[in-house]
């Protein structure tokens, strides 16, 4: 009766010769905001109607000319992650690693409208996924 020996849908007694396989998870990629101290913070007031694009690169953002630096990543084991970041990824691509919404080919635009009313607020998510993740 596999409903009352199951451990989702297995009986352990089925599994009597089987070898057990474990699989050790690593940690998690650290993901850091990359800020300008007295400029930009992890919140920005941006003017209706105006653009907010990304830092080009090389390019520091400074009161005349306010850009969105984005964000690095690094992984224990992947190292470098930087250029595979997600920005603003819907829900739906989680699971398949997000493809087409990498910060480096997004635009942040695609996130929110500076045509909003005055007062809206606003989230860029920033995520990344390591070699555990399709």
């Amino acid at each position: 009766n596999r409903i009352e020996c199951s451990v989702e849908t297995v009986c352990v007694s089925d599994l009597d010769g089987l070898t057990t396989v474990e699989k050790t998870v690593g940690t998690a990629p650290g993901l850091s905001l990359i800020e300008y101290p007295n400029l930009l913070t992890s919140f920005l007031s941006i003017k209706q109607h105006s653009s907010y694009p990304k830092c080009v690169d090389g390019q520091t953002p400074n009161s005349k000319v306010i850009c969105e630096p984005g964000a690095l990543a690094v992984d224990e084991e992947d190292g470098d992650l930087t250029s595979k970041i997600l920005m603003c990824p819907p829900d739906s691509c989680l699971e398949s690693g997000c493809p087409g919404h990498e910060f480096s080919s997004k635009a942040v635009g695609s996130c929110f409208s500076t045509s909003s009313e005055v007062g809206s607020v606003f989230e860029l998510t920033f995520l990344v996924f390591d070699s555990e993740v399709p």
